[in-house]
């Protein structure tokens, strides 16, 4: 998954490029003899001058059709490619982003990780259909995006809460607001690489991305703070 900020669409079509690779190729994964493919689906939310999108297929996106839409002035976006834990939940509504709102803003968030599905649906008092990822995103409309670092506590053992989150204030405004955490266990293999978030600034803006984007084009730098980052402040 990727994060951008940014004016540029050249940007934004050399990580959608990288997406695609790395989602038809995970390079880190393989290293670490883990599935390589994020087959499952993907979307995205994009908003500039020119409007808000939102897409979400079940297609894998090295198969599918790419369109961006049109873009005017500053971007902000966040795309995610799927490897879905429970296949029978891949279908274009369980693709990412998930989309909500509240008082200040329209959410979007993209997840990578496992969270405790079981407690935070007794958590946020929901019990419909749902993954782990949307149950995730339901806790930070109920609680607040400023308690991001609360959901470390649902990760589960060698796994991440890896966040990306594009807020669009009702007010005007926007941001792509991105969050790392990894929760090792001594004992097991460590996935740390294949869960790392790296940003870079880039010609027309600043990125922030998945591990296996630097085997792609691009050369960041590992993201290490805990807390929710504003890549527009990147």
């Amino acid at each position: 998954m990727f994060g951008y900020v940014g004016d540029s669409r050249k940007d934004l079509e050399r990580l959608v490029e990288a997406l695609c690779m790395s989602a038809k190729k995970d390079t880190v994964a393989a290293s670490l003899g883990m599935d390589t493919v994020h087959a499952d689906g993907w979307g995205y939310a994009l908003y500039s001058d020119s409007g808000l999108s939102v897409r979400k297929s079940r297609r894998p996106v090295f198969e599918d059709d790419v369109d961006l839409p049109p873009t005017d002035g500053r971007i902000y976006a966040i795309f995610h490619a799927r490897m879905a834990t429970d296949k029978k939940m891949v279908e274009s509504r369980f693709s990412h982003p998930y989309c909500g709102d509240d008082e200040s803003s329209f959410v979007f968030l993209a997840h990578n990780g496992s969270v405790d599905k079981g407690r935070l649906q007794q958590k946020v008092g929901f019990s419909g259909r749902a993954t782990d990822s949307e149950l995730a995103m339901k806790y930070l409309l109920r609680f607040g995006l400023g308690r991001a670092s609360e959901l470390e506590r649902y990760t589960t053992p060698n796994s991440a809460l890896n966040l990306m989150v594009l807020s669009v204030g009702r007010n005007g405004g926007a941001r792509v607001l991105v969050k790392h955490f990894y929760n090792k266990v001594d004992g097991r293999k460590d996935k740390s690489r294949y869960y790392a978030i790296y940003h870079e600034r880039l010609s027309g803006g600043k990125a922030a991305f998945s591990s296996t984007f630097n085997d792609y084009g691009f050369s960041g730098t590992e993201l290490k703070r805990p807390g929710l980052l504003s890549v527009s402040g990147l």
